[in-house]
C-alpha cells in the first residue's frame, strides 16, 4: 500500500466516522428529553452539545482533502 492510498484511506474512514458519531450525538440530545433530562450543563451533556459543531467542519474537511488527494493522483 502506498503512502496516498493510506493517507486516502485514514481520511475516508476518519471522516466517516466523525460523521456516525455526530448523528449519535444529535440522536441523543433530541432523545434526551424524552428520558426526562432537563439540565444539559453537568455530566458529558456539554460535550455532546458542542460535538457536533466541530466534527462536521472538521468531517467536510477530511472528505475535501480526500477529493483533492483522488483528483491530484488520477491526472495524467
Amino acid at each position: 500500500m502506498t503512502g496516498s492510498a493510506r493517507v486516502q484511506r485514514v481520511l475516508a474512514f476518519g471522516a466517516i466516522a466523525l460523521v456516525g458519531l455526530t448523528l449519535v450525538s444529535i440522536f441523543a440530545i433530541l432523545l434526551a428529553p424524552a428520558f426526562g433530562m432537563t439540565d444539559y450543563t453537568t455530566g458529558i451533556w456539554p460535550t455532546i452539545l458542542v460535538f457536533p459543531l466541530i466534527a462536521l467542519p472538521v468531517a467536510f474537511l477530511m472528505f475535501g482533502t480526500l477529493l483533492v488527494i483522488a483528483w491530484t493522483r488520477r491526472k495524467p
